[in-house]
């Protein structure tokens, strides 16, 4: 395990961070821990949903905090060095996402002992706390890797001595679900509000399970998400296209469970009509792929839309009146001429 030096843990204890986060489960559950084992004061803000940026003018509004937290958002290092520019305050990065080193910000340690990077933010922060795994870490760990955690060589972390529940991989699996309703239903204030609610939990998991709005939210999402499973998409070439009528945030959930089912094809999801008042393209594939997708992302961004993602997966967010200019791109590039 490595641990955060006894120097640096009493120069965060109890201070006043604003604390960006990236909104999923383990953005979350990783912030989670962070105020309550540090015992801090925090602001907390998540970034607009989707959106892999850092919002310099947006974050620049808040006032009253003593230093900047960046917990698993994977922006680039330089996107973190141009907003260190415009504040008078340290920047510690809690990311758990490979990225180039700095001398103007600090970076914590994102490879463990092995000196593989951590599978997790959650499993990273908790090692740098120093402290036991919890359900915290279970749930971090399962919401990035899903069935996958299962056959990581942290699986042990849902078996050790905190998990006096006898909870398995499907039990906390539902409880990430409902945790990530939230961002489905793109609600910036309630992942925020969830932070609180996950520190009550390392008490009593069950208030997870008991939450009237994410029960309500689990049961909409999963029934978006199974009318589109039900389809059989048809393949074109190694290609299989979907345009979803439903507004919710559903595409990464979607799209991870397509790439397994049709290993090996491009998965490629069109929402003209998100929630928020954007449009979203969606491009992932499970197993090699035969273009890289960082290229794409790189001319995506270059037509003036905003695209991140990493090898296997893009996501494209544009204003609804670009969205078949922005899908056509990316079927050409693909090497297809016209839509499906």
């Amino acid at each position: 395990m490595i641990h955060l030096s006894n120097d640096v843990l009493n120069e965060l204890r109890g201070s006043t961070p604003l604390i960006i986060f990236h909104w999923d489960v383990d953005g979350i559950a990783s912030t989670a821990l962070l105020t309550k084992y540090l015992e801090l004061s925090p602001i907390l803000y998540t970034p607009m949903i989707g959106f892999y940026k850092l919002d310099i003018q947006e974050i620049l509004d808040f006032k009253g905090y003593d230093s900047i937290f960046i917990v698993d958002f994977g922006v680039e290092t330089g996107a973190i060095e141009s907003l260190k520019l415009e504040i008078d305050d340290e920047v510690y990065v809690f990311d758990h996402h490979l990225r180039r080193e700095s001398e103007k910000i600090n970076i914590f340690p994102y490879r463990d002992p092995d000196g593989d990077i951590y599978p997790s933010e959650s499993i990273m922060v908790t090692d740098l706390l120093g402290i036991e795994t919890n359900i915290l870490t279970a749930l971090g760990f399962v919401g990035d890797l899903f069935g996958k955690a299962l056959e990581n060589k942290y699986s042990y972390i849902l078996r050790e001595k905190w998990n006096i529940y006898g909870f398995g991989y499907g039990d906390i699996k539902v409880f990430v679900d409902l945790i990530q309703s939230n961002y489905v239903f793109m609600d910036r204030d309630e992942i925020i509000s969830s932070v609180y609610k996950l520190i009550e939990a390392l008490e009593d998991p069950y208030i997870i399970l008991e939450n009237s709005l994410w029960r309500k939210r689990y049961q909409v999402m999963y029934e978006s998400i199974n009318k589109v499973l039900s389809l059989d998409i048809e393949s074109r070439d190694g290609l299989r296209f979907i345009e979803l009528e439903d507004k919710l945030y559903i595409t990464s959930y979607v799209g991870r469970y397509l790439a397994d089912k049709y290993r090996g094809d491009y998965i490629l999801i069109g929402v003209p009509e998100l929630l928020g008042g954007y449009s979203q393209i969606y491009l992932r594939i499970s197993g090699k792929s035969g273009k890289n997708f960082l290229e794409l992302i790189e001319e995506l961004n270059e037509l003036g839309v905003y695209a991140g993602g990493k090898e296997n997966v893009v996501g494209v967010f544009m204003d609804r009146d670009r969205y078949n200019e922005v899908l056509n791109y990316i079927f050409s590039w693909l090497g297809f001429k016209d839509r499906l």
